[in-house]
């Protein structure tokens, strides 16, 4: 394959006389093209991709009475920019456990590089098991569990 670098494209425009514009303009538009191609954006088409939320903290109390709610708060980073946003939250909920999952997507390009975090909280309402296990199911590796005891 042969490598032409942007010095050597200006170069080979200049030397095309001008029958041979159509040649040239074709020359630089393909150039342009493969240069913006090479950087990984995307010309013609927002895609959206899903994945999973990588939760890093459950935060609720360690004990509750038997008369009041759960309150359980979830806290992460959905994406490491403002393409990105929580999707939905998957979640079962049975009297000894609540297991969640976090759905994310990523749409569009050239987004702010700011994090959108997951501030994310759930209320259960008695009557509760005396145990009650909280688990996070994450992309990868074992969930995040937390277990709060139900007097």
């Amino acid at each position: 394959m042969h490598r032409v670098s942007k010095h050597g494209i200006s170069t080979l425009m200049k030397r095309h006389s001008a029958g041979s514009g159509v040649r040239a303009a074709s020359l630089a538009l393909w150039t342009s093209v493969a240069m913006v191609a090479g950087t990984g954006c995307s010309l013609f088409s927002d895609t959206t991709t899903g994945f999973v939320v990588f939760v890093d903290s459950i935060t609720t109390a360690a004990t509750i009475q038997n008369t009041e709610p759960l309150v359980v708060k979830f806290s992460g980073t959905v994406g490491s920019d403002r393409c990105s946003r929580l999707s939905r939250v998957e979640k079962r909920v049975t009297d000894d456990s609540l297991i969640v999952r976090f759905h994310g997507e990523r749409r569009g390009r050239d987004c702010a590089q700011m994090p959108v975090l997951l501030d994310h909280e759930e209320r259960l309402d008695p009557p509760l098991s005396a145990l009650f296990t909280i688990a996070v199911l994450q992309p990868h590796g074992p969930p995040l569990v937390e277990v709060v005891r139900i007097q």
